[in-house]
């Protein structure tokens, strides 16, 4: 005979009983293998336990747990609007309600919000419904912002061609043998840097990279223009070498849930050179308010008997970190500053090392876009 759970109706494994207990692995109620124990529930009863058990398991992110145990609940109680309220939450992989209005899909494509609002009270429908509604805007949102980048780049493509035009008509004044072939490389040389240019700059761009990172990268499709895999690795990049200046970092690590920019000298149209001013032009630029950490301090240095000698002869890096979010999207703007100094060699007869006076200070920006997980 095999024995089955009495909340969920799962095949429940009797070798793994304690003291002639079993848990079931599915919505871990306890059955005593003898049928000593025996739950006299409705199925009302039955569905509420399971739903409140599904509400759990959700809380934890066991989804698959979860989604079992409130199918379960819907089958005892088929009206039953949490438990479908459940299932919605476990398809768009929210721990919260109220992080519904922040998913980036469509809500009502789902069968478990349908379900839920068909049987939802007055209360459970309007926020349902008012879900959706944020959800739709988000995505029309995303749409606009996607037509408006589309369109300027059409133009800027519209721009060049009219600039290459003008410019053929010129050189062909002059001789047409020789000058066809120059306008050709030319052209071609332009609009090979200009695409590059502009693909290395959805990057640095805060709205696209923003974008780019929301909607989950695809390693395998990122468009290599303007880059160069580092050896060893299929997802670190360094920038060609005559784009590093115009495109504003130097290299480039890609996960999916985001990627990282290293040596940075611009971002979000922000010249990084003047740390104060970050965090102003962030809030003037797109009203994003940024907290900023701060760690680390400076060498000191003394005079002892003789020479110059360094007092604390480990190099202590100064670090800051800029953070904020955007579209549920985590940015970390990160500049990290380390000094160090050169000895000269030991003067002749003391055995001492003489200090210079000056001392090198190394500055360098990374920003980190979406999550390391």
């Amino acid at each position: 005979m095999v024995l089955t759970c009495e909340m969920c109706g799962s095949s429940l494994n009797v070798n793994k009983a304690i003291n002639d207990v079993v848990i079931c692995e599915y919505c871990d109620s306890a059955t005593n293998i003898h049928g000593i124990v025996r739950l006299n529930m409705s199925s009302d009863d039955r569905a509420a336990a399971l739903m409140k058990r599904g509400f759990v398991l959700i809380e934890f992110k066991v989804w698959d747990k979860a989604k079992y145990v409130l199918s379960r609940a819907v089958e005892y109680d088929s009206k039953n609007a949490r438990a479908y309220l459940g299932l919605l939450m476990v398809d768009t992989k929210v721990s919260k309600e109220e992080q519904l209005a922040s998913y980036r899909g469509v809500l009502s494509d789902y069968v478990s919000y349908q379900k839920a609002l068909e049987f939802a009270d007055v209360e459970l429908k309007s926020r349902l419904v008012a879900y959706n509604d944020k959800a739709l805007e988000r995505k029309r949102e995303r749409e606009r912002i996607q037509q408006e980048r589309e369109a300027r780049e059409q133009q800027r493509i519209e721009e060049e061609k009219e600039a290459a035009r003008k410019f053929r008509k010129r050189v062909l004044m002059i001789t047409i043998p020789t000058v066809l072939i120059i306008a050709a490389l030319v052209f071609g040389s332009l609009r090979s840097r200009s695409l590059s240019l502009a693909n290395l700059r959805n990057f640095t761009d805060l709205n696209s990279a923003v974008e780019m990172v929301g909607q989950g990268i695809d390693i395998h499709e990122i468009n290599e223009r303007g880059m160069t895999p580092s050896s060893g690795s299929g997802t670190t990049y360094n920038v060609n070498h005559n784009l590093i200046r115009a495109a504003g970092f130097s290299e480039i690590s890609i996960r999916p849930q985001g990627f990282t920019l290293r040596e940075v000298t611009q971002f979000a149209g922000i010249d990084l050179d003047i740390i104060s001013q970050v965090r102003p032009l962030l809030r003037e630029k797109y009203g994003i308010e940024a907290e900023v950490s701060e760690y680390g301090g400076e060498e000191r240095f003394g005079q002892g008997t003789g020479a110059l000698r360094l007092i604390n002869a480990t190099r202590t890096p100064s670090r800051v970190y800029i953070s904020f979010e955007k579209e549920g999207v985590p940015v970390v703007i990160r500049r990290f500053t380390e000094y160090s100094i050169n000895l000269s060699p030991r003067e002749p007869g003391t055995g001492m090392s003489i200090m210079p006076d000056i001392w090198n200070r190394e500055v360098s920006w990374t920003v980190i876009v979406g999550s390391y997980n």
